[in-house]
């Protein structure tokens, strides 16, 4: 009763859910036999492939994977095999999403430092966004707030390399791998997320984004995000701010608006709510000025450090 995927797993057979074809094909095999991880991992040292991590980023950590009463039995007792198999009791995964590599090389950490110390991160959402009150595969947890709400607000406004982390870390009294640490963490959240300042085809993704944006426009309510040249990742955006977007103006509240309502006009398109009632333009215009506002002052900048407007990092 306490584990509550696995009840939910034998409601479902009860209650008919899971068809007997399907329970028989995925289970009633000759093969199928379970494995705990420290079997799989012996086995594949054996083929000379040395296990690096869950592709799951939060499951590598011990702070994020496993609930208090299994970290304090590991904190005198860290052995990989036996982490392994409490993190495979403590999440009871259907299927581990696991890394193996052939001649696995683990740096010493200064000299990881010394060759990866450049490598740069951006904050991929409005720091706002970023909440401390997290879910996890465990449960939920509260990230220390003088800690990550310091880091996060780092990497606000531009990418930040990671020795530039580690020296703010410092004053923090964090360590290098203490840092290391939070910042795997926040990439793991989707807050934080390794970039590059060369070599985005800001044309190629501008172009996308402007297809985008006129197509939600016009009624595809299915998009709902633009794509950053700089991450190459999607990002939400709601049917305002595509509509904005759309408009090109990043400085001017007021043209903004008059932009964005003479393409209304223009394009005679229908805005409706989420009944799916038509809203008259003049209701839809009352509602451009706060939110155009909002736009030039919060979004525009946070597109801005992605690299989805004026192209500039």
């Amino acid at each position: 009763s306490k584990n509550k995927e696995l009840s939910q797993f034998i409601e479902k057979i009860l209650d008919g859910t899971y068809a007997h074809d399907y329970l028989m094909h995925e289970y009633g095999n000759e093969s199928w036999s379970p494995l705990y991880s420290d079997a799989v991992i012996n086995d594949m040292n054996g083929i000379k492939l040395d296990y690096s991590g869950s592709t799951s980023i939060l499951n590598n950590y011990t702070d994020t994977a496993l609930p208090q009463k299994v970290k304090d039995y590991l904190e005198n007792n860290e052995i990989l095999l036996d982490r392994q198999t409490l993190l495979d009791y403590s999440l009871n995964e259907t299927f581990r999403q696991d890394l193996y590599i052939r001649g696995l090389v683990t740096l010493p950490v200064r000299q990881f430092l010394r060759q990866y110390g450049s490598q740069c991160f951006m904050l991929t959402r409005p720091l706002e966004d970023c909440k401390l009150d997290i879910k996890i595969p465990s449960g939920e947890m509260s990230l220390n707030p003088q800690v990550y709400d310091a880091l996060l607000r780092l990497f606000e406004g531009e990418p930040k390399a990671l020795k530039d982390a580690v020296k703010f870390g410092r004053q923090l009294s964090l360590s290098i791998e203490e840092v290391m640490q939070c910042l795997g963490i926040l990439c793991g959240l989707g807050y934080l997320h390794p970039t590059s300042l060369h070599g985005a085809d800001y044309d190629h993704f501008n172009r996308v984004n402007q297809n985008i944006a006129d197509f939600a426009i016009q009624g595809d309510k299915a998009l709902q995000h633009l794509v950053s040249p700089v991450t190459r990742e999607a990002t939400r955006a709601n049917y305002q701010d595509l509509l904005f977007y759309s408009c090109k103006i990043t400085d001017d509240a007021q043209a903004l608006e008059e932009a964005a309502y003479e393409r209304l006009v223009r394009d005679e398109v229908e805005v409706t709510d989420k009944a799916g009632q038509v809203v008259p333009l003049d209701m839809v215009r009352q509602g451009l000025k706060p939110n155009a506002e909002q736009y030039v002052e919060k979004v525009v900048p946070y597109y801005q450090s992605l690299g989805i407007i004026n192209n500039q990092l």
